[in-house]
């Protein structure tokens, strides 16, 4: 019941400030993704309300990108690069690390600076590893700012983690 109030809640906001037609399709896409992909990814989360490393004025809420959106980038990236490793900066509640492994990625890293948000992508991934067993993962609760890049890293994805500044 309180999974089918947020989806009104995010119909209503999206309604509001955008469209209705496109209210109808970010739910339908929600539920069809949960289902498809698995749950634990669509409830926003206010930064205020977490317990965050780093300074949150340069930081965004968190917000799911849409499984639509992810489908597509991941399904042209695939047309381009063979590339298997992905990290997510600003990787919320691991939506990006989900849909990876089904578009060949099997090393995957998020990074976020909010405590409780990496618990969930964590939980998130736990369950997909059942899924795919040969799959690399992590979930590391830190600012990006402080977050090592190696010179063998190569695709990133970020969706609005933060301003321009960082």
């Amino acid at each position: 019941m309180m999974q089918f109030s947020k989806y009104i809640s995010h119909f209503r906001y999206v309604a509001a400030n955008w469209d209705i037609w496109m209210a109808f399709f970010m739910v339908y896409d929600n539920i069809r993704g949960t289902v498809k992909y698995g749950p634990g990814t669509f409830i926003p989360a206010e930064l205020k309300d977490l317990t965050i490393k780093g300074d949150i004025k340069y930081g965004s809420r968190y917000e799911a990108v849409s499984f639509y959106m992810l489908e597509h980038l991941f399904s042209a990236f695939r047309k381009i690069s063979t590339e298997t490793s992905l990290i997510d900066l600003g990787c919320g509640k691991g939506r990006p690390l989900m849909v990876a492994p089904h578009f060949g990625f099997d090393h995957l890293t998020g990074v976020d600076f909010a405590r409780e948000i990496c618990d969930e992508a964590i939980l998130n991934m736990r369950k997909k590893e059942k899924e795919f067993p040969n799959l690399r993962w992590q979930v590391i609760n830190e600012n990006v700012l402080d977050f090592d890049i190696s010179s063998t890293d190569s695709v990133f994805f970020l969706f609005n983690p933060f301003g321009e500044t960082v």
